[in-house]
């Protein structure tokens, strides 16, 4: 029978401070290409995308051209799944 550690774990608290407005908005946006390629890299397409949030293939084409588009779609697209692997050579 195993006999129990005496080790204690130590923890360390951290003050966790709220997100305001100017944090959150000091991340930048992703670029139209970094938003596009991001999407290609998981191995997702547009229509596939539009599929899975419920949108038109036309309106992720049209998100992916807009420079200001909701930072809430670059954290979506930064969370996807890949779906795909690539392997270089």
């Amino acid at each position: 029978m195993a006999q129990p550690s005496n080790n204690k774990a130590t923890s360390t608290t951290k003050k966790i401070t709220k997100p305001t407005k100017k944090t959150a908005n000091a991340v930048e946006s992703l670029s139209t290409d970094d938003f596009r390629n991001m999407i290609y890299e998981k191995g997702w397409n547009f229509r596939a995308l539009a599929e899975r949030w419920g949108f038109t293939e036309g309106y992720v084409g049209k998100l992916a051209k807009k420079k200001n588009r909701g930072k809430h779609f670059d954290d979506a697209v930064i969370g996807l799944p890949i779906i795909k692997h690539h392997y270089k050579d």
